[in-house]
């Protein structure tokens, strides 16, 4: 849950905002769940450059696919999943 304007927020209240296009929301969702997705991609073999391209690629599908269903079931499952499969180079984004 993130702290948002004193109001504890779930990863699915944010993607949902997020989906609607608000902008700090995806922000406050992407404090949140950055460090791990970071680990998955440094834990999956790739250097710090190669890690940051996979992010930001992943960060900007998520961004773009906010509202659709697989990526609402389990947002984190979703977002470490596709990053562990960018990482290893099976799922071109």
């Amino acid at each position: 849950m993130a702290m948002l304007m004193g109001t504890r927020v779930s990863v699915h209240e944010l993607l949902r905002r997020s989906a609607g296009g608000d902008r700090a929301a995806f922000g406050e969702l992407y404090d949140l769940t950055s460090r791990a997705a970071w680990l998955t991609a440094r834990g999956s073999g790739l250097a710090d450059p190669d890690a940051a391209t996979v992010l930001r690629r992943v960060y900007r599908e998520l961004w773009e696919r906010a509202g659709e269903a697989d990526v609402q079931a389990d947002p984190r499952g979703w977002l470490l999943g596709t990053v562990h499969l960018a990482a290893r180079g099976l799922q071109p984004l």
